[in-house]
């Protein structure tokens, strides 16, 4: 419905703002993350750590600045709906709902031994 009621420079601006404020909370989720040990299970580690979130922060903080306040705001609203949503309906129900089962497995051969019909393995 945003898309009918602004202008198309708008809708961009704030998408921008928006994608900002996601990779920012990317960055300083990977440098919570290793310290505490959850991503200790990972098989990536990531090189020259914790160089890459560090200057991804600067520049998005430096991107932040160049910013309006309006769109910072309606960044920031559109943050804290999502979160209120997620608090209020999704963790409720983690223990019941939103778990993924595991993926059956693959494999690349038949019992025959031919290649799987569409497998880009093969």
């Amino acid at each position: 419905m945003l898309c009918l009621t602004v202008s198309l420079g708008t809708l961009v601006n704030l998408t921008g703002a928006s994608l900002v404020m996601d990779y920012a909370l990317i960055a300083v989720t990977a440098l919570v993350a290793r310290p505490t040990g959850a991503t200790g299970h990972s098989p990536y580690k990531m090189r020259w750590w914790p160089l890459p979130p560090l200057l991804a922060l600067a520049a998005l903080g430096y991107v932040f600045t160049q910013q309006t306040a309006l769109l910072l705001r309606v960044t920031l609203i559109t943050m804290a709906i999502g979160l209120g949503y997620w608090l209020v309906v999704i963790l409720p129900q983690r223990d019941r709902a939103w778990n993924l089962l595991d993926a059956a497995p693959t494999t690349a051969t038949t019992v025959a031994g031919d290649t799987a019909a569409g497998d880009p393995r093969a």
